[in-house]
């Protein structure tokens, strides 16, 4: 294949397509190029370039914040932590039962056959002590009185008149006492004869006598107005205690079988149980119950009354059987409440004793899915160790450690669950 053909005869330069050489001057010429730069030239500006470019940087840089060259290390968990101390710990027994009183005692009126007018308590009712239980009907009584009274009253009346003898019995006395002595010294004189002498005599031993009886009728009468009077007494006595059955002491009404216009009698009329012997009794178990004596505190409370916080003591326990699989019952008395009704769910706490040893806070230990237990220990450098412990006894306020702790070491308290083996905390002051 054969290529383009050239002109063999090129046209003039004049007539070249290039304006801009057309425009130069006749005998000008274009400028010559340029030649090749030296190699130091160029690497002298690019040194300039270098240079200016670091410059910038730097200028640059000195507007932003500092870089910081090293990552700080975060301050870790923030957590409480108590000291591992020696302390007395609480043995303590927990038991759920019930409150129960004790026997009921009967009420009965102190005289038979009275009427019962009214009855002024119910079953279950809570009474004071020398509170109206019923009202009596007294008018038998009161006719009683009202006849002994007028016996008295007359007897009073015939010791006045007995007095008023006496009285005279004494002034005849002594007038003929005083003849008789006259008739003595007449007689001494020869005035008068012995016989008249001897019935003078005669009549003072006469006065005399009537003395003794006037002073004999005054005691007879005051003997038997002393019987009357105590009479009246003991019917006013039988008025103000038979009138109205009152209770013997606080209490709760647990039976009632007086019954308005029956005759009182001795069978019992009220059956009151004593507030004072209200108990709380519990069963448990056999092992359970070993440790708990009579004298024991226990602090007793109930899920259906918050409010209620007693202290009652152990009174008896038992049996106590050799049988693990037997029931112990564990009786507690209480203190008087209106809030204790027999039959009311009751929580109690006893105290059996106590131990001396390592104690923790219960917030210090965790339980693990092996069963095991642990605590965390803060070191010094604020690393918190996880450490297997054994438990003792076991409160509310305290867990006795056993084994895995030294008195002295910190453990966490907080933020347990959220600690791991290694970890920084931040202890908390």
């Amino acid at each position: 294949m054969e290529g383009p053909q050239r002109d063999a005869n090129p046209p003039p330069a004049d007539r070249l397509q290039f304006p801009h050489l057309n425009s130069l001057p006749p005998d000008s010429s274009p400028p010559p190029l340029p030649s090749r730069l030296p190699l130091w030239s160029l690497l002298l500006g690019l040194g300039l370039v270098v240079v200016g470019g670091a410059a910038w940087l730097l200028t640059a840089q000195s507007s932003q914040p500092p870089v910081v060259s090293q990552l700080q290390e975060p301050a870790g968990l923030p957590v409480s932590v108590v000291s591992v101390q020696t302390a007395q710990i609480p043995r303590l027994v927990d038991v759920t039962g019930a409150v129960t009183q004790q026997a009921p005692l009967p009420v009965r009126s102190q005289i038979t056959g009275m009427r019962i007018q009214a009855v002024t308590v119910a079953r279950g009712a809570n009474v004071q002590a020398g509170q109206v239980l019923a009202v009596l009907d007294t008018s038998d009584l009161s006719g009683q009185l009202q006849a002994a009274s007028a016996s008295y009253e007359a007897a009073r009346a015939a010791i006045a008149v007995q007095q008023g003898a006496l009285v005279q019995a004494q002034a005849q006395l002594t007038q003929a006492q005083a003849e008789a002595e006259r008739y003595q010294q007449l007689l001494e004189e020869g005035a008068v004869s012995q016989q008249e002498v001897q019935i003078r005599g005669t009549q003072t031993r006469i006065a005399a006598q009537q003395v003794e009886l006037a002073r004999a009728s005054i005691a007879s009468t005051q003997a038997s107005a002393a019987g009357v009077l105590a009479r009246v007494r003991q019917i006013q006595s039988q008025l103000q205690q038979t009138a109205e059955v009152r209770a013997p002491f606080p209490g709760t009404v647990v039976q009632t079988l007086a019954r308005p216009g029956d005759l009182t009698s001795d069978q019992q009329m009220f059956l009151v149980a004593r507030a004072d012997q209200i108990e709380f009794r519990a069963q448990m178990n056999v092992q359970q119950g070993v440790g708990i004596q009579p004298g024991q505190p226990a602090q007793v409370h109930s899920a259906a009354a918050p409010n209620l916080e007693l202290t009652g003591r152990v009174r008896a326990v038992g049996p106590l059987a050799n049988d693990p699989s037997s029931l112990a019952t564990v009786f507690i008395s209480l203190p008087p409440s209106p809030e204790l009704k027999p039959g009311m769910p009751l929580d109690a706490r006893i105290l059996i004793g106590q131990t001396q040893g390592l104690a923790v806070p219960p917030s210090a230990v965790s339980a693990q899915p092996d069963g095991s237990t642990q605590v965390f220990v803060v070191d010094s450098q604020g690393v918190a160790h996880a450490r297997t412990v054994k438990l003792g006894l076991t409160t509310p306020e305290a867990v006795q450690i056993s084994e895995g702790l030294s008195p002295g070491e910190r453990v966490a308290t907080s933020s347990v669950n959220q600690l791991k083996d290694g970890a920084r905390v931040q202890v908390l002051p």
